[in-house]
């Protein structure tokens, strides 16, 4: 029985004159694939970074900005703590981004921002992925119930369902959906396998559930699923089976030790429940249940998405949110589990589906949010050839049939379409990201910090102050937020709310703030400096240059406190003098120098400043800025000199 040849139990009805005839639908229906795929996510071609791990993995990863074969080696040695991101081993993912930034290049002399901050490669390349895993995909599903054009409105389905934005349209997801693409890859071959018995097929299934592991280690679960595709669509015994799967759960082993060890060392959220006593069990699978209903509504109605939801307060089973979604659960396992006799696909789709999303489930806590979409991406794989299977069941005459599955698949494939642009303009921009998080989440502290976060970087102070302190409002004991609130209340410019900022800030640090003390430091110093204090706010900037802050950077951000919040021009003259000791290049820097002395009346050091400006453009080879000449001949003015600038010699 084991050596028989296996043969799919469904098989589309659209037959094929010929090989070759059978080859070339396939390879249109690819291309299709990935034109529409190209087109329903084009929005998101014109994103930016958002402020949610994308600065970590990217914008502030020098590693990656920066192409070696040390960050390399770094990305792949670094195993159970990885100092380039906080979170689990994910070197594949991380050579990924890196090879965009090299490809990008570095820029010219005419430009100051790396082309590897550029983010519109980092778009394209989740989108090809993407692309790539849907086409992976149709060939899972052609293996699995035959023919080509069922197969292909199936997968349309998976390729612009609206909670894949969150995989695709988010740049840190690379790992989802580089990690996906090859299990899909593996699934394909392990099918084929199945079928020829050819040991290199098998060695490409292994390899590629290995590699996956080094993108995502979610992709961990699939030796458990693979004994379900014995079951269907290949219709072997799963028992005897089971031998060739010793490869794969070889791989697993190290690969969950590997992702628990890593995750346990960053500061990341990574907590197993507790289930010691009846009623946490009980709240437990309480929750289980409400977050895998979330994810079905999430799937079958996608309407409400949002990368976070808030957890609900009562997980007893007097919630009736709660109550509903058990006994929801218990009757769809019943469904699924009976349909092993007369449904075999929905069996096994929804069996893999549930298997590969229980991690997400409330089984190991390492989020804020109780459901994440991106954490469908994988599953919903797997439920592809059983909806394919249904259709192709569908015992109708043959013109009827094709009408109606064409039909049927236009009225749900336009309004998957319709939803997608909106979800992608959620991750347009930070701003854009946290506001709808606010909006759909408003009694999370993260979403209210994060937008105070972005809200400062464009000026908006006033509504930057009240998230920031809502957030701490909602969350007292975290320092995180408070050191946001402190940030806030600095940039007021107001010396009342300065004072209080020191002492939020001070309090803060009082609490822990592991990695970012140093910027709290920073932030010190910039309230001391508002309040008029820049003796004591020396000692909070030595403080943060000894914890590891880069000194030219610190001294310029302090400079630009005093010059734009303070307006004591002497002491941005001085920040920025200090400043121009470890970085006498920049132009910048330099240019603030010149305007905070001109201001001062120290219109002598102004006009050197701005000579030596001028100068280092030269040398560079840059365009000296039309402002700059007029500023150096103002100053000259005011001065009452009649040597004519050097600039203009």
């Amino acid at each position: 029985m084991q050596n028989q040849q296996p043969t799919p139990d469904l098989t589309c009805r659209d037959g094929a004159a010929s090989p070759r005839a059978a080859r070339n639908p396939i390879a249109y229906a690819a291309a299709a694939i990935v034109f529409l795929v190209l087109i329903a996510y084009a929005p998101s071609l014109s994103s930016g970074f958002v402020r949610l791990d994308d600065y970590q993995y990217v914008v502030d990863n020098e590693l990656v900005r920066h192409p070696s074969w040390t960050s390399l080696s770094r990305f792949f040695t670094e195993v159970r703590k990885p100092s380039t991101v906080e979170g689990y081993y994910q070197p594949l993912t991380m050579a990924s981004l890196m090879l965009d930034a090299w490809i990008m290049g570095e820029p010219g002399l005419d430009s100051s921002v790396p082309r590897s901050l550029d983010p519109f490669i980092y778009h394209l390349t989740n989108i090809l992925l993407h692309a790539a895993t849907c086409v992976l995909l149709l060939l899972v599903v052609r293996e699995a119930v035959g023919g080509w054009a069922v197969p292909l409105i199936a997968t349309l389905l998976f390729a612009v369902h609206p909670a894949h934005c969150e995989s695709v349209a988010w740049i840190s997801q690379r790992k989802t959906v580089l990690s996906t693409l090859l299990a899909v890859g593996s699934v394909f071959c392990y099918l084929k396998h199945a079928k020829s018995r050819r040991p290199a097929q098998l060695i490409a299934s292994v390899l590629l559930y290995a590699v996956g592991g080094l993108a995502k280690p979610t992709v961990m679960l699939l030796p458990l699923v693979l004994p379900l595709l014995d079951i269907w669509p290949l219709r072997r015994r799963w028992l005897p089976a089971l031998i060739g799967k010793l490869p794969f759960f070889a791989c697993m082993i190290p690969m969950a030790w590997i992702a628990w060890t890593s995750q346990a060392a960053s500061s990341a959220q990574l907590m197993a429940p507790h289930l010691s006593t009846l009623d946490i069990i009980t709240k437990w699978l309480g929750l289980t249940s409400y977050n895998f209903m979330l994810y079905l509504g999430n799937l079958f109605c996608p309407l409400w998405l949002s990368p976070y939801r808030e957890l609900p307060a009562d997980l007893s089973l007097a919630n009736p949110a709660i109550l509903l979604s058990v006994g929801g659960t218990i009757g769809l396992a019943v469904v699924v589990i009976s349909a092993v006799r007369w449904a075999k696909p929905l069996f096994v789709g929804g069996t893999a589906f549930t298997i590969l999303l229980l991690p997400a489930l409330g089984t190991v806590r390492f989020a804020e949010t109780c459901v994440a979409d991106r954490f469908l991406y994988l599953p919903a794989v797997f439920l592809v050839p059983a909806l394919a299977a249904l259709i192709a069941r569908l015992e109708l005459p043959a013109p009827t049939r094709t009408i109606l599955v064409r039909v049927g698949a236009v009225s749900f494939a336009i309004p998957l379409l319709i939803l997608m642009w909106p979800q992608q303009g959620v991750w347009h921009n930070s701003h854009a990201l946290w506001s709808h998080v606010v909006e759909s989440a408003p009694n999370l502290p993260k979403g209210h910090a994060q937008l105070a976060s972005g809200e400062l970087e464009t000026g908006e102070f006033k509504s930057a102050l009240q998230h920031a302190q809502r957030a701490v409002d909602l969350a007292p004991n975290d320092p995180g937020y408070r050191h946001v609130l402190g940030r806030c209340l600095v940039r007021t410019g107001e010396p009342g709310h300065a004072q209080r900022a020191v002492d939020e800030l001070r309090r803060a640090i009082d609490q822990g703030l592991g990695p970012i003390e140093p910027l709290a430091h920073v932030s010190v110093a910039e309230a001391l400096i508002v309040a008029g204090d820049p003796a004591a706010a020396d000692a909070e900037c030595r403080r943060a240059i000894e914890m590891g802050r880069t000194p030219a950077a610190t001294l310029a951000m302090l400079g630009d406190v005093a010059f734009n919040l303070a307006h004591d021009y002497d002491v941005a003259a001085d920040y920025y003098g200090r400043a121009l000791r470890y970085a006498p290049e920049n132009v910048l820097v330099r240019q603030f120098r010149a305007k905070a002395l001109e201001i001062s009346g120290n219109l002598v050091e102004a006009v050197k400043e701005y000579e030596i400006t001028i100068e280092t453009y030269e040398k560079s080879g840059r365009h000296v800025p039309i402002y700059l000449k007029n500023a150096v001949q103002e100053a000259q003015q005011r001065l009452g000199s009649s040597t004519t600038p050097r600039s203009e010699r």
